[in-house]
């Protein structure tokens, strides 16, 4: 049987020297590989911030706001960019202004990066922070970013000059260090303040009352995408916001179709309907003239006379009334319509009613018809023979028999006739 034994005390210390060469060397990995991902993503960071200042300097309105922040009607006029809001010499002891620090803002005038605080930076998420120590550094704000601008002036001219702006990383940690190229992340750019971006804008004289009176209007200073800014960024002088109105001619009274017009000021309205017409009427003056603004002035209607038509009277009415009622000698109901002057019918249905003489009958037309206009009455002596068919013995007067040449030609009762 062969002998069995374990490792000896060389072997176990070889082991055990190489296990930890390979912890150790697994440790370092490890450490670099976190040191690898932080810088990673701090480079991240700082080139995101370096792409956002690109394009705050490649803003012209953010530029403009820049501009406004750092002169004497901004937050930081110590940016000395009074001369290019002004539009005057960027000299300083007749040199051109050269490597003055600023603080940069947005569009919106939101601040990008504070040149006016030497403490302001970022630390390495991006995040900003107020404690950065260009002398012992600091680890929790070792990012900044400088900015400086320069005048670069033509000879003997240095009004609206060329802009060299330049932008510093700068990397002060106060013990840990990353190897960071500082100088590549820098930024250099060249841009022109332009004067002509701002504008004034009106909305336009409000109406005049005249006579007399003031007209006003708004007016507002304007980048040319529209966004309105301080008044002081527009170089041209102000528009006026109010003004004496200047008024036009007056109309004079006058008389347009039947429409007696009042004299007025310019702007101002008249109208009455004259001549004996109805209605309403309106002109409005405009320079001297009148011009209509409606006019439906009528002539009244015409009334119409009293007078009965068919058993139905008709009074004495004014024109588009309706009227009219049966006489004494009829019953129902009629209506006629004043138009014109002339009584235009609509219904009549007055129906004659039998004379209290008789008690069977009213009286005989000529030829024996029943009398024109009336129809036989209830319970009458038919009309069959002429007038002598009333040989009727309740005739008053005893006297049965109408008789007589005018008995047949006229429409009346017999007693009404001479015997």
């Amino acid at each position: 049987m062969r002998n069995q034994r374990g490792l000896s005390l060389i072997e176990l210390i070889i082991a055990a020297g190489l296990g930890c060469v390979v912890l150790l060397g697994m440790g370092f990995v490890l450490v670099q590989t976190a040191e690898v991902q932080n810088r990673t993503y701090s480079l991240t960071q700082i080139d995101e911030f370096r792409m956002n200042i690109i394009a705050v300097l490649a803003n012209d309105l953010a530029l403009q706001r820049t501009v406004e922040a750092n002169s004497s009607i901004g937050a930081y006029s110590s940016g000395r960019m009074e001369c290019l809001r002004a539009v005057t010499a960027c000299v300083d002891g007749g040199t051109e202004i050269r490597d003055q620090t600023f603080t940069l803002v947005d569009a919106n005038g939101v601040v990008v990066v504070d040149g006016a605080s030497a403490t302001s930076g970022f630390n390495a998420k991006g995040a900003p922070c107020l404690d950065f120590n260009d002398t012992t550094g600091s680890d929790s704000c070792p990012f900044r970013y400088d900015l400086t601008w320069t005048a670069i002036c033509n000879p003997g001219n240095c009004i609206n000059p060329l802009i060299e702006f330049k932008v510093r990383l700068r990397y002060k940690p106060a013990t840990a260090k990353m190897a960071i190229n500082t100088e590549s992340r820098s930024i250099e750019r060249y841009r022109r303040i332009l004067p002509a971006s701002f504008k004034w804008y009106a909305t336009g004289w409000s109406d005049c009352a005249c006579p007399g009176g003031t007209q006003t209007q708004s007016v507002a200073c304007r980048f040319a995408n529209g966004a309105t800014v301080n008044d002081l960024l527009c170089r041209e002088m102000k528009p006026p916001v109010s003004r004496t109105c200047i008024c036009p001619a007056p109309c004079l009274a006058t008389t347009i179709a039947n429409c007696q017009l009042a004299a007025v000021a310019h702007g101002g309205t008249s109208g009455t309907c004259t001549g004996g017409m109805t209605g309403a009427c309106s002109y409005r003056c405009n320079a001297g003239t009148w011009t209509s603004i409606s006019n439906v002035c009528t002539a009244p209607p015409v009334p119409c006379a009293a007078t009965t038509i068919g058993f139905c009277q008709l009074p004495a009415s004014p024109g588009g009334t309706t009227a009219g009622a049966c006489d004494s000698k009829s019953s129902g109901s009629c209506s006629f319509t004043c138009s014109g002057g002339n009584w235009v019918p609509g219904t009549n249905a007055c129906t004659p009613v039998c004379n209290a003489i008789f008690t069977t009958g009213k009286y005989c037309g000529p030829f024996g018809g029943p009398g024109a206009g009336y129809s036989s009455c209830t319970g009458s002596v038919p009309c069959s023979a002429g007038p002598q068919a009333y040989n009727h013995t309740s005739y008053r007067g005893g006297v049965t028999l109408c008789s007589g040449l005018n008995a047949r030609r006229t429409n009346v009762f017999c007693d009404n006739m001479p015997r």
